[in-house]
């Protein structure tokens, strides 16, 4: 996401925290709003340390947030986009480690302490409130944000179908960005689930190909990719035989099955070993495919080189995404 953000006109990333980048911008916020690989983009209005574990922290959240003016923030979303005349705001909370309180209590200082002076109506229906109101603690550091879009920003309109384990848009947009994928390219998606890494790559302008073993998978692609309003293709195949030509694409990215997905570690080391060489096989000298695994362990890259592997929080999990890359001795 920093690196995304570092390309923006008028963008100065000035800290990494966790799971949170951070800076300024000179220039319109609307080019925020175009982020891929962010989960959600927010105005900052307001931070300050101190919130301790204990409960005295409620009573400081109160102080510091009744002293908040919203007004100049909702004056730059006004001009992004239309605001009724008075708002409804939905409120989210969270925090790292334990605290002796909960995020319900948050949100409920936050009502009392900001929306209500400024005259706006809570919502419990984030989906309802064209307002949203986000506070993020990190040990004693406290973020307050407005989002800068009404939904956030991995809600794409084109994911109506879901299957277990399926990527947020987000991530898929930052594997793709790993793969180096350009306008124009040939992207491949050999275990392609719901579609979500196809989506993204038909909506960055690539041309994409993806398949499944898995049938229901298959549909809900295709159900994707049609709201999408992309007619690419996917195919029902096995990865480890892809009836595809040799150096037929550039890149590929795929959220590799792995545990109970699978059903042993023998069959995992089996099928990532057919993959492996079938991607060596089918992508051009110099192409890379990134790929993401909770059993890292278990992949050996064959004839592909392992450039980079990193390691990941996701949904609970701690997978890895590895970045490889075609040499001339593959072909």
């Amino acid at each position: 996401m920093a690196e995304e953000l570092r390309a923006l006109p008028g963008v100065c990333v000035e800290e990494i925290r966790h799971r949170m980048v951070s800076g300024e911008i000179s220039g319109s916020v609307a080019a925020l709003a175009g982020l891929r690989s962010a989960d959600d983009a927010f105005l900052e209005v307001t931070r300050f340390e101190g919130m301790e574990r204990a409960r005295v922290a409620l009573a400081l959240l109160a102080e510091r947030a009744a002293a908040v003016d919203l007004r100049p923030a909702l004056a730059l979303l006004g001009a992004l986009r239309p605001l009724p005349p008075r708002p409804a705001l939905s409120l989210s909370a969270s925090f790292v480690g334990r605290r002796n309180y909960k995020t319900d209590e948050l949100k409920q200082t936050l009502a009392r302490a900001i929306a209500l002076p400024h005259g706006l109506a809570v919502e419990s229906d984030d989906r309802k409130a064209p307002l949203h109101l986000r506070l993020v603690l990190e040990h004693g550091h406290a973020r307050l944000g407005l989002r800068l879009t009404r939904q956030a920003l991995h809600e794409r309109g084109w994911k109506l179908a879901h299957r277990p384990g399926s990527l947020k848009p987000s991530v898929a947009a930052s594997l793709w960005r790993l793969a180096g994928l350009a306008p124009g390219a040939r992207a491949l998606d050999i275990c392609c689930g719901a579609g979500t890494l196809l989506a993204e790559a038909a909506e960055a302008g690539a041309r994409v190909l993806g398949g499944d073993c898995d049938r229901d998978a298959l549909a809900a692609a295709a159900a994707n990719l049609r709201a999408l309003g992309t007619a690419e293709r996917i195919v029902c195949w096995d990865a480890r035989a892809l009836p595809l030509p040799s150096a037929c694409v550039d890149v590929a990215a795929s959220n590799l099955p792995w545990g109970r997905q699978v059903g042993s570690d023998a069959l995992l080391e089996a099928l990532y070993a057919g993959a492996a060489f079938e991607l060596a096989r089918v992508l051009v000298v110099g192409g890379r495919a990134v790929l993401l695994t909770g059993a890292p362990e278990r992949f050996a890259p064959g004839p592909l080189r392992l450039e980079a592997s990193r390691e990941i929080g996701l949904f609970g999990q701690r997978p890895s995404v590895l970045v490889l890359s075609r040499p001339a001795q593959a072909a």
